[in-house]
């Protein structure tokens, strides 16, 4: 059977390199005193329209076919940047600069745990 979240073969549900994920994401969050989930209000909303349009434009610079898709619960976000999450081949999501619409297309060889951990607390 494959998770129906990350598409990885399983034995069983619940996927455990989701929750793992799910942890780093939480822990993450709280460390750095980030807002997960969906944007509450419409200044959150603006900002993130504005982060998925400049990963539109990056995504069609480099001729990117397919669609990002995330879940709204994992998203996070400071004053000055969001963390897409979006799992493809080799990709593990888009941080965006809301100062300069700045897309950092995430690999899988850094996990956004340790990308923000490394980091200082902006």
């Amino acid at each position: 059977m494959k998770c129906p979240d990350c598409g990885i073969e399983i034995v069983a549900l619940p996927c455990k390199r989701c929750q793992g994920e799910e942890q780093i994401i939480q822990n993450v969050a709280e460390e750095f005193s980030l807002v997960r989930g969906a944007p509450e209000t419409e200044g959150s909303r603006v900002s993130l329209d504005f982060a998925l349009t400049s990963i539109q434009k990056h995504l069609d610079k480099e001729q990117f076919q397919g669609t990002v898709s995330y879940n709204a619960r994992d998203l996070l976000r400071s004053k000055r940047w969001w963390h897409i999450p979006y799992r493809w081949i080799g990709c593990t999501g888009f941080i965006v600069s809301l100062d300069s619409g700045y897309v950092n297309w995430l690999g899988s060889a850094l996990s956004l745990g340790f990308y923000l951990l490394t980091r200082t607390k902006q």
